[in-house]
């Protein structure tokens, strides 16, 4: 299991400097994000895969925090896909680094059903 974080609050804050605006900018909006997963084994190994698109913020109940999910095979070495997010993250946030995770899961390694 790996979490990549999508928004970083140092790069968030290097692109607003860089953006000549009359009003400061408030919200961060990621309206969709295309992801190609390269496997590094050989061509033919079945290795399913479960991906999440979540708000690492939301703790209880988990369900609450995915926002998109794709499942996926990485047998033919290349997984491509857009995920369609629609979300909006606050500039001010604290914990603005963990508003956009992606969880990459290998189903085979589970060792509990997801639910």
């Amino acid at each position: 299991k790996a979490k990549i974080p999508i928004i970083n609050k140092r790069i968030i804050n290097k692109e607003i400097q860089d953006i000549n605006s009359k009003n400061p900018i408030k919200y961060v909006h990621l309206g969709g994000t295309e992801i190609l997963i390269k496997a590094c084994l050989r061509e033919g190994i079945d290795t399913p895969i479960e991906i999440y698109l979540a708000d690492d913020r939301i703790v209880q109940p988990i369900e609450k925090s995915i926002i998109s999910a794709v499942k996926g095979n990485l047998i033919y070495q290349k997984f491509k896909f857009i995920i369609g997010a629609n979300y909006s993250v606050a500039v001010n946030d604290r914990n603005i680094d963990k508003s956009l995770v992606f969880i990459l899961e290998n189903v085979r390694n589970r060792t509990s059903p997801r639910k």
